[in-house]
């Protein structure tokens, strides 16, 4: 009799589902087949390179122009009659904006001048050929310098993008929680489904040595309804466990979305996990909700608006400088004059200083007075 329950509980518990699916297979499955995810995951792509397109500002973009001049319309220059002027120019630039509002722009370009024309019934032919790398920059002084105005534009537009952002991986958290929820759920029916096989074949076999044992007059009837009450009770679990079984099959189905809603998984045991988990050393890793970083980006954004407007809309000096050194080939025929005639290296500088004072200052104060009040709420 004891042979007989211990080859009916193997028979039960050791029954193979079709197809061994591990917990990251399922996680796995569930990223690139379910659609509620794959749109969140999208959305998230999607903010990403928004995000990604606001560092752009700050990106080296090369230029690189050709242009060319041909007037004969006719004019005078220092006392020649000057019939065809001509003039082809070409530049190559490698330029970038900093956080601090900084542009610099550095490269060199060439200018070919050409013209003919006359003084003192004398034609004369002019050409100059000038090469010159060079070097440019412009500082704002007051709304740029340090964390100013340009570095808070981009910021308050790059924190309600992260906001969105993290919404969204909130969102995507939640939904591959529930994924590994419903698969732990899955498991544990199976789990609780064998047990309860296993556990009413049993009792069947004792039912049926009882049953022998009432007709030899060896146990009183009470013990004999016992035993089927509790086979009756036993099939009653087994059945309610089915049927939630049925539940969260549907619900692993759809989360899963696959199409044979039919097909049985052997699926990884929680014992085994838990045994799993014991034995690996325990890290503290301190995380933040999304959520949480979500609302925090809000409040930054406010304040990136404040920051953004009093640097933007205020008072400002300009800096900008250049510098080059051109190497000049200069040739003229026809006409001798005082002016060298020569090739030569000649260096170029400039610099500026530009002050700009807008003179709206009552409408300024109602917009900072109106940003103090976003942030207190």
């Amino acid at each position: 009799m004891h042979r007989l329950l211990i080859i009916s509980i193997f028979l039960i518990t050791s029954s193979a589902y079709s197809e061994l699916l591990t917990l990251n297979n399922y996680m796995q499955t569930v990223l690139e087949n379910n659609d509620e995810i794959k749109s969140v995951q999208a959305n998230i792509n999607e903010i990403k390179g928004k995000i990604a397109e606001l560092e752009r500002a700050y990106s080296y973009y090369f230029a690189a122009g050709i242009d060319y001049l041909n007037d004969q319309t006719g004019q005078e220059l220092y006392l020649i009659n000057i019939d065809k002027f001509k003039n082809t120019s070409y530049s190559l630039a490698l330029n970038k904006q900093f956080k601090t509002g900084t542009k610099l722009s550095f490269g060199a370009a060439r200018s070919i001048w050409e013209f003919d024309g006359s003084r003192e019934l004398q034609n004369i032919k002019y050409n100059e050929n000038r090469l010159y790398p060079f070097l440019s920059l412009e500082q704002s002084l007051l709304k740029n310098l340090g964390h100013g105005a340009m570095e808070a534009g981009i910021a308050k537009t790059r924190a309600p993008a992260k906001s969105a952002l993290y919404l969204l991986e909130y969102k995507k958290q939640g939904l591959l929680f529930n994924a590994k929820m419903v698969y732990w759920k899955m498991s544990y029916f199976q789990t609780i489904i064998d047990f309860k096989k296993a556990s009413l074949n049993r009792m069947k076999n004792i039912l049926e040595w009882n049953e022998q044992r009432y007709k030899k007059n060896l146990i009183d009837e009470l013990e004999l309804l016992e035993s089927q009450a509790s086979v009756k009770m036993k099939e009653l679990n087994l059945r309610m466990a089915n049927e939630d079984m049925d539940k969260t099959k549907r619900e692993f189905s759809l989360i899963l979305n696959a199409s044979d809603k039919n097909v049985e998984y052997e699926l990884e045991k929680i014992e085994d996990q838990i045994k799993i988990f014991s034995l690996k050393p325990r890290l503290e890793k301190k995380t933040s909700r999304f959520d949480v970083l979500a609302a925090m980006e809000n409040v930054k954004s406010v304040s990136y608006d404040q920051i953004s407007f009093s640097k933007g809309s205020g008072a400002d000096i300009v800096f900008s400088g250049a510098l080059s050194f051109s190497k000049i080939n200069r040739d003229i025929e026809g006409f001798v004059s005082n002016s060298d005639i020569s090739n030569k290296d000649a260096p170029t500088y400039r610099i500026g200083l530009k002050y700009i004072l807008p003179l709206d200052f009552n409408l300024r104060k109602k917009v900072h007075d109106g940003y103090e009040a976003a942030k207190s709420y």
